[in-house]
């Protein structure tokens, strides 16, 4: 899932014929999503095992609200799972417990950071990825590639991960991440809505979400 995304860096690759100066580049794809107030779309998660022939298939339902800051990610098949975040905390809830667990970012500094990193980078903000990447915005293909360095933490975990963007960076498509071992995770969003009315029991966690 994108609970992959911990803090990474920003350099140029000079390499890349299709790559731009990264810090313009970013500004201009911070200002676009900007435009976007709130967001929702259906997504689709493929897990892939490199041991295994079989993949792991999640459908469900994404909303983001940008201010105040709300995040929704409802799984529906195979099973049904949510998590809601807003600025100061996480709420989770599985079918098969039927618990809805409440996190503090105060209690918790590390999932604060990783909360933080989800914010910006679903509303256009690139820059907390700093200090342990490389960083790729492929104008032409509508792309930011992401990818940990050799000394980072991240790297350990994430080969490299791959933003796609629709033709005005207004919005997410497509997030790919590989593994160094070789599994990989996309996640294609559809029914994509920009700026309407989210319902309100989009914010619930349980059997009424």
């Amino acid at each position: 899932m994108i609970l992959a995304l911990v803090v990474c860096g920003i350099v140029l690759n000079a390499e890349n014929p299709a790559a731009v100066p990264v810090d313009a580049a970013l500004a201009e794809v911070n200002l676009a999503m900007r435009e976007m107030t709130t967001f929702s779309a259906k997504f689709k998660q493929i897990k892939k095992f490199r041991i295994l022939t079989s993949n792991i298939v999640l459908d469900g339902s994404i909303y983001i609200n940008r201010s105040p800051f709300k995040l929704a990610w409802h799984i529906e098949k195979p099973m049904r799972y949510t998590v809601i975040m807003s600025e100061d905390r996480l709420l989770q809830w599985d079918e098969e417990t039927a618990d809805t667990k409440e996190y503090k970012f105060t209690d918790n500094p590390v999932l604060e950071m990783v909360a933080k990193t989800y914010h910006d980078i679903l509303l256009g903000d690139f820059s907390r990825l700093a200090g342990e990447c490389d960083i790729v915005v492929d104008k032409p293909a509508y792309a930011i590639k992401v990818t940990p360095l050799a000394k980072s933490n991240m790297s350990k975990a994430v080969s490299q991960i791959t933003f796609i963007f629709n033709q005005n960076f207004r919005h997410l498509l497509h997030i790919s991440i590989v593994e160094p071992g070789g599994n990989s995770t996309t996640i294609d969003f559809s029914e994509i809505k920009i700026n309407g009315a989210i319902p309100e029991k989009a914010w619930t966690a349980g059997n009424d979400s």
